[in-house]
Parts: structure tokens; sequence; C-alpha cells
């Protein structure tokens, strides 16, 4: 398995931070580092105009022009009154910053401190407000032009994940012994591939991908801010959707799960309406999700044979409700 290099990682103290924020109009006071965020690195910042969220991007991982669009559809949700954060500009008046340190070249971005705790997967009471969030993101996201899309193909991502799945199969059967994972995996590709070309055919725009309480804010129990588009990617907007459901269900598997997908997609339909053909494909997307957090690079490592079980488990509970009930 491919580790990722920490090298492409800047490393962030006092000195550097200096650094990078000498492009902006702030005057630096203190930092405190973001924990969570495995590809780039962030930090709090305090300075005498106000706290911000400072982030660099890993070296070698994203294009240039994939940074830029993603700034770029961040400041058009805002502008269509989504709560993302306000980018700063910096004295060029440019959303992205770039800086020599150390012999490498470094992009980053400063954005507005947006206050609010990250939202718990127990706030069953939110589930509304969040299906109505996403479904206007994606109804304004129709109307967001992109140049290109080819590098985003259903087939392509596809095909990715049979690799990584090829890669990874001797260690889940040495190590786990997991037969009935294995067949669940097989069985989810064996499905996605039989429905490709209703897939490709889905509805599709720049979608979150990561739309989940790592990266929505609540305060005064209410969503005050959705955060870290760094997942953006040209997929169908069910897709999206169902790796929301997924977090919401796999989590909370000691409640009634379908009343939670029901809740959540009949608030979502009041917004934007979904079509025969993504209805009946939820399920599915959810099932692939279901799998594909297992076969993370990250979460690989720490599985356990219980892990496996639970993801064998809760496939079988996704299987009984292919099809939603409009």
């Amino acid at each position: 398995m491919i580790k990722l290099d920490i090298s492409n990682q800047i490393k962030l103290n006092e000195d550097v931070i200096k650094k990078l924020l000498s492009v902006y109009d702030v005057k630096y006071q203190s930092y405190k580092l973001i924990k969570f965020g495995i590809e780039n690195i962030s930090a709090f910042i305090s300075t005498k105009e106000g706290k911000f969220v400072l982030r660099v991007y890993r070296n070698n991982n994203k294009k240039l022009s994939d940074i830029k669009l993603e700034l770029e559809f961040m400041a058009f949700l805002r502008k269509n009154g989504v709560k993302t954060p306000k980018i700063i500009g910096n004295h060029h008046k440019q959303s992205l910053s770039r800086k020599k340190i150390d012999n490498k070249f470094w992009n980053y971005i400063l954005m507005e401190f947006v206050d609010g705790a990250h939202l718990k997967y127990n706030q069953i009471n939110l589930i509304s407000s969040l299906a109505k969030a996403q479904a206007i993101i994606h109804k304004h996201t129709s109307k967001f032009k992109i140049i290109s899309k080819d590098y985003h193909n259903f087939r392509n991502r596809l095909n990715s994940f049979v690799s990584e799945y090829k890669t990874n199969k001797p260690f889940i059967y040495n190590k786990y012994g997991e037969e009935l994972t294995i067949e669940t995996i097989e069985e989810v590709v064996h499905d996605l591939k039989k429905n490709l070309d209703a897939l490709q055919k889905l509805p599709s725009g720049l979608v979150h991908l990561d739309y989940h309480g790592s990266n929505i804010l609540v305060k005064d129990n209410k969503i005050n801010g959705i955060i870290d588009f760094d997942d953006l990617s040209f997929s169908p907007f069910v897709a999206d959707l169902a790796n929301s459901l997924l977090w919401w269900t796999y989590l909370n598997q000691t409640k009634n799960i379908q009343k939670i997908k029901e809740k959540y997609l009949l608030e979502y339909q009041k917004y934007r309406k979904l079509s025969r053909n993504e209805l009946a494909l939820v399920a599915l997307l959810m099932r692939w999700r279901n799998v594909s957090v297992g076969l993370n690079l990250e979460n690989f490592k720490r599985m356990t044979k219980k892990d496996w079980q639970r993801i064998t488990n809760f496939d079988l509970l996704l299987k009984n409700d292919i099809d939603f009930k409009d």
C-alpha cells in the first residue's frame, strides 16, 4: 500500500505562518493547528483584525486549476446564500497565494473564521436543515459553469475503485480471513458495473462529496457553515446525497435507519425533486460508499475484523432497501 508522503506537507510554525501572512493586511498574534485534515494542513490564526483560518495545500496533490475551481465554486455558493467561508484576498486581490519556503513553492489561502461546533451524528433534529441545505446547493450547482468534465468520468472512478480493491484484497483475506467482506465488495462492484450506463446518465454537477459532520458547523442549533471543499468533484448529485445518507445511517444503526433515510430524502425533495432513476440508485451508491470507506488508504490501516463485519452487516441492511418508494 502506498503511504502519504509527509514531505509534501508543510510544517507550520510561527515563523512560517508569519511569512505566509506577509501578503495579507493582517497583524499576526498567535496560531493553533487544526488536528483534522489528511491532505492539507490548516491552522486557526488570531490577528488584530480578528480570527482566520490558514490552509496550506499539499504539494503535488492537486492541480492549480482544481484549487482555483474549488475557490471559485465556494465564492459562487456564498453569493447564492450558502454559508461557506469567505476567502480573504491578498495584496494582489487574489484568493490563492503562493510562496517559496524551504526551497518549495506552497499554495495557500486565508479564510474567515466560522464559529460553530462540528455536527454530531446524534443531532437527528438537524436532518431536515441539512437535507434542505444540500438540495439548495445541488440546485444552484446546475447554474455553475465548468469547462472540463472529462477527468470526473464515472467509469474512471469505478475503475480506480476496482484497482484499489484488487490491491488490498490479499490484505483483507490474509489479515482478517473475511470471505464475507470480499463477497460483499465484489457484489457491489458487480452491481455498479451492471448499472454503469444508468449511473453515467444521472444529473451531475460539482458536488462536495464529503458533506458530513466534520465539515458542517452548527451554532445555536442551526447550520452556521459548510467547509472543506477539497473533495469537490463533478459527480452525480445523488452520489453526494448517498454519501451524506451513509454517514447519518451508519452511525445511527441503533435507530430506525429507514426512517432517517426517508426523512432526509423527503425534505431534500421539497427543494430539488429526484428522478425515478436517482431514487432507484440511492441504496447502491450508499453501498459503494460503505465499502469505499473501509478501503480508503487511511482507514484501511486501522481496520479490524470487527470493523469489516460491521461494514458487511450494514451492507445487508442497505440491500434490503434497494428502492425508495416515492
